[in-house]
């Protein structure tokens, strides 16, 4: 097996085990604690998500909001990614 091959495969197992992972942090949690919004801004843009019929995800009505950046919603989703496979980084 190439190593193009092996990374396409641990690639793929990765994606499959964060598919249906619930995890343990949500993203809005995340968030508060890197000082990107408070729990006022969470609660509003959690409530506005359920407004809508499609569900928007989380970090769209955020950065919609001007809430946060795009580059915030990434380095939040890359650490729940990480703390799900057990990878403990920082922000």
């Amino acid at each position: 097996m190439s190593v193009r091959e092996w990374c396409e495969n641990r690639l793929e197992r990765l994606r499959r085990s964060l598919k249906d992972h619930h995890h343990k942090q949500p993203l809005g949690q995340i968030l508060i604690e890197m000082g990107v919004i408070d729990e006022e801004k969470l609660e509003l843009a959690l409530r506005a998500q359920k407004q809508v019929e499609e569900h928007p995800l989380l970090g769209e009505g955020l950065v919609a909001r001007g809430w946060a950046s795009s580059e915030d919603i990434r380095r939040a989703i890359g650490y729940q990614a990480r703390a799900a496979v057990g990878m403990k980084e920082g922000w």
